[in-house]
């Protein structure tokens, strides 16, 4: 990922709320959100070992999808039931 600096200090790094997983998608959201393009180069080869760095347990999963609960309420969060629903899906997975 590169990004400019100026970007940086116009929308603000990475949200510390995340502890590990979801804190790049959050950034690529602020960026287009913020009116910046955010280019995709799809003709690079990368082989990425999900989960390799990490240990394949519930404490992994919870906080996988503890991120992507942190991200739908920071970004879509519309109405009570329906981040509850959200929420209760994602604790269910």
């Amino acid at each position: 990922m590169f990004i400019r600096k100026s970007v940086l200090a116009d929308i603000g790094a990475f949200d510390e709320s995340f502890f590990m997983y979801g804190e790049d998608i959050d950034l690529s959201y602020k960026v287009l959100k913020s009116g910046y393009n955010n280019y995709y180069f799809g003709e690079a080869t990368i082989i990425h070992f999900k989960g390799e760095s990490t240990l394949k347990d519930k404490v992994h999963s919870k906080r996988f999808y503890g991120a992507m609960d942190i991200f739908y309420n920071k970004h879509f969060k519309k109405n009570a039931l329906m981040s509850m629903g959200v929420s209760l899906g994602l604790k269910l997975i």
